[in-house]
């Protein structure tokens, strides 16, 4: 890679190219090219970038994946790192930084990373295309008028890119300026869980609630899920699920109270109120106390915090009058509890409501597209935000997304994406390795290597446009991670696609005189086994349903998914499957199909029957 060194006019470099080139020397050992760059930085942003190398030393790994992708760097701000430090959410940060990464590399592919440009990711950081009408259309005419990627020259590569960044993830195109920007508003949220946690613990707010679930308050292997303000449901799962639920459930509610947990208020046009939760932080806290030992937490702190109150509308009406008037305390005590029990037995909580993912009517601005919403906005919302509402997402496309979306992209950026509806038991996506450790959640992702300026339009990387030549032999990209991943000793067969049976994680291939029908027909009477068949090259791999297997089923489904769509086969009728949530289908059905995308799409014309879907894949 070609770094831009000094030069004898000693030109203003931006945060972004300082840190990225002091990385850079540094994965090199050129130890006196990177104190050069260092010396670039005011004292304090070069304290803060050592004291992240030291404290952080997991977000180096998630600066150091994007490091290929220059045009990203204009946006970094050194000046925000203080505010990563009070967080002290590490696992949530480097999700965020994750989804970056794929981002960029799922719309790059084989493409150089090189050709991501400073501008084409100032157009396109917070756009939503996956659901948007607006925004589809909005960059189909940048890529038109050559606004973004203004280095690739060839219209069919132009086209291929503007294909992946509109068949791209559900949730908004993220950035530097996003994940900053959301830094504010998720540290609204993340000061109040800590506030839960003993002031001594060291650790990050991730592992102090992992350390301090007891399963308190749940039945078995039955664990809640808040519905409402104080209505919730059962649900199954194992011990890690019900500590992930628990967190996550913890996390909405302290968004869904965020002016009056950490004093961060909503955006505000002059017009508009402040939100009359500002005045209520020990009532919202004891709600936040409450929650978590319902949800099997607990600490000195969080029954601390119980122990204050038996009736937290008595806390907030006396909170109301010391504010208002200069009262006697035993008055105020007096009177906030004739209020306060009023409240209690007259109010109606606020209900969950039809939620608005979409919409025909106004577009958000830039500025509403991240970090925290509008006034106007946040009332409505926060009845929205719950478990249920948020991970049962698939909107119908409209106009523009609205605020609720964008909080609902927020959430899920920095904790994950649920692959199962909250009824049967989840397997999230969020890195949740032990305590301390650093090594990187994604074992497909290969190691970033160090890039060099090539043929401007091919990397490294580990994709290649399809206009190349490709082998009908599907390489198997499960190779590289299978012997870090345990592997299990009972090993089923696969009926209808082996006589014997084959190993798990790998590619196998199905024997030449067995027809791909009978096979899949033998299968489905008796399915032990989770198969992905890829039909043109007649190979398939075999996976169990423990969430073990996760990673490398979509290692392989990710590999496939840049030419491959995915069915599924149900009764009579089959399906087409997003990449999405493709797990959750596979746990569901067992059997999942890539086809060709130019073969799928002519199916959606030409097959009406299981029959004639049969008859094409034996073709």
């Amino acid at each position: 890679m070609v770094i831009r060194e000094d030069d004898p006019n000693s030109r203003k470099y931006c945060d972004g190219d300082i840190y990225r080139n002091i990385r850079l020397h540094q994965r090199r050992g050129n130890v006196n090219a990177e104190e050069k760059w260092r010396s670039r930085l005011t004292d304090r942003k070069r304290n803060d970038l050592v004291r992240m190398e030291s404290k952080l030393r997991r977000l180096n790994r998630g600066f150091d994946q994007l490091l290929p992708f220059i045009g990203l760097w204009s946006s970094l701000k050194l000046g925000y790192l203080s505010r990563l430090f009070r967080l002290r959410c590490p696992e949530e940060l480097l999700h965020y930084l994750d989804l970056i990464y794929r981002g960029c590399h799922d719309i790059l592919g084989g493409y150089s990373p090189h050709l991501l440009d400073a501008s084409t990711v100032a157009e396109l950081e917070t756009l939503s295309p996956a659901f948007s009408l607006h925004d589809r259309e909005l960059i189909r005419q940048m890529m038109h008028q050559r606004r973004i990627f203004a280095a690739v020259s060839q219209q069919d590569h132009r086209d291929r890119i503007l294909d992946r960044i509109l068949t791209r993830g559900s949730g908004r195109i993220l950035s530097f300026h996003t994940f900053f920007q959301d830094c504010i508003f998720f540290e609204a949220l993340a000061i109040p869980l800590r506030n839960l946690l003993p002031s001594s613990f060291k650790g990050t707010v991730r592992e102090g609630f992992f350390l301090n679930y007891t399963d308190a308050n749940q039945k078995d292997s039955r664990f809640l899920i808040q519905t409402g303000e104080d209505s919730f449901r059962e649900s199954f799962g194992n011990l890690n699920t019900r500590i992930e639920h628990g967190y996550r459930q913890l996390a909405l509610a302290a968004m869904r109270d965020f002016p009056a947990l950490s004093g961060l208020l909503p955006y505000q046009n002059k017009k508009d109120r402040e939100p009359a939760m500002c005045a209520m932080r020990k009532a919202r806290l004891y709600k936040l106390a409450d929650l978590a030992l319902k949800l099997g937490f607990e600490t000195e702190k969080i029954h601390e915090i119980k122990s204050l109150a038996s009736n937290p509308e008595e806390h907030a009406t006396q909170e109301f009058l010391r504010e208002l008037y200069d009262i006697d305390s035993g008055m105020a005590h007096g009177l906030a509890g004739l209020v306060g029990g009023r409240v209690h037995g007259a109010a109606t909580p606020p209900t969950v409501t039809q939620p608005e993912f979409t919409s025909d009517l106004q577009r958000l601005p830039k500025k509403l597209r991240c970090n925290r919403p509008a006034c106007d906005s946040y009332e409505n919302d926060r009845r929205s935000l719950y478990i249920d509402v948020l991970y049962n997402y698939d909107p119908p496309q409209r106009s523009h997304v609205t605020s609720l979306a964008i909080q609902r992209d927020i959430f899920v950026s920095f904790f994950g994406e649920s692959d199962s509806t909250p009824e049967s038991e989840s397997v999230y996506t969020l890195d949740t390795q032990s305590p301390g450790s650093d090594s990187p959640p994604d074992g497909c992702r290969p190691e970033m290597a160090e890039y060099e300026e090539a043929d401007p339009y091919h990397s490294r990387g580990d994709a290649r446009p399809s206009s190349q030549a490709r082998s009908s032999e599907l390489e198997d990209p499960l190779a590289r991670i299978r012997g870090e991943t345990e592997l299990f000793e009972d090993v089923v067969e696969a009926d209808g696609f082996e006589g014997s049976a084959a190993p798990l994680n790998s590619i196998n291939r199905l024997d030449s005189s067995k027809r791909p029908s009978m096979a899949i027909k033998e299968f489905l009477s008796n399915k032990h086994v989770l198969v992905l068949y890829i039909q043109d090259s007649r190979q398939y791999a075999k996976f169990n349903s423990n969430g073990d297997q996760k990673n490398m089923f979509e290692c392989l489904a990710r590999s496939l998914s840049n030419e491959y769509r995915f069915l599924t086969i149900r009764k009579n009728i089959f399906a087409v499957q997003k990449l999405r949530g493709l797990w959750f289908s596979a746990l569901k059905y067992k059997l999942i199909i890539a086809c060709r995308k130019r073969q799928v799409n002519n199916m959606e014309n030409d097959v009406d029957t299981l029959e004639e879907l049969y008859s094409l894949l034996d073709s």
